[in-house]
């Protein structure tokens, strides 16, 4: 019975072994300098977490350490979804590329896939860029500038209106709004303008929005007054 119960155990502590053991994805082209994993965490909100959990392999390739292990949505990218794909034990949704937060076979028109295997759904070009040159003129942080791409003169793009990191409420504002408004795929709420804290179709009684105002809803005394004091400002 000794015996038996022995044999049980061993069996046991090997089969549970064989499953504790990490399932490593393929290898993928995302080492930005041919020496470690620091490029394959571009693309996540978390990139430095996203890179540790590559293990560097040759050349330019790294691959996923874990595939069977769950992964956090700030830390998964295309690279993950890529590495993963097709592998056995994967817990990864299937599918090559990252589309919105998840891993999927292929991207919906009339998005595309860029250089760091994710599906980018771009916005419509608006006019918010100052200086002709870039789009700081986008945003009131870096972050929501960052969101948009220069075109030329004074147009930029949202650069993914199906991205989480976009459709964060901390980050819209009137031209994302009107950037992403009508895009399929896109994760903005619909509408043209920015009313209160999220897109909307239509403004609210006494309220308006156009470029003059960044496309936010804004009651119209307030406009009114702008005018005043910025040609009062030009009369001094």
């Amino acid at each position: 019975m000794n015996k038996l119960f022995a044999i049980t155990l061993v069996v046991l502590c090997f089969v549970s072994h064989i499953y504790a053991q990490a399932v490593p994805g393929r290898g993928v082209y995302c080492s930005s300098n041919g020496k470690d994993c620091t490029g394959c965490g571009a693309g996540a909100t978390d990139v430095s977490g996203a890179q540790a959990l590559f293990t560097y392999d040759s050349s330019n390739s790294c691959k996923f350490t874990d595939c069977s292990a769950a992964v956090a949505a700030t830390q998964l990218n295309g690279w993950i979804c890529n590495s993963c794909s097709g592998v056995i034990g994967s817990k990864l949704a299937a599918g090559s590329f990252l589309l919105g937060s998840n891993c999927a076979n292929s991207c919906k028109a009339p998005a595309t896939i860029n250089a760091q295997q994710i599906c980018q759904t771009p916005g419509n070009n608006v006019a918010c860029s100052t200086n002709g040159t870039d789009c700081t003129g986008c945003g009131a942080n870096a972050t929501i500038q960052g969101l948009f791409t220069y075109v030329s003169g004074n147009n930029c793009k949202i650069t993914d209106c199906s991205s989480p990191t976009t459709s964060n409420a901390a980050n819209l504002n009137g031209w994302v709004c009107n950037s992403c408004n009508g895009q399929a795929g896109s994760a903005v709420p619909a509408g043209l303008q920015l009313s209160g804290s999220t897109c909307a179709t239509s403004c609210p009684s006494g309220q308006t929005a156009s470029a003059s105002n960044s496309f936010t809803c804004t009651a119209a005394v307030k406009i009114a007054f702008t005018i005043l004091f910025a040609i009062f400002g030009l009369l001094i």
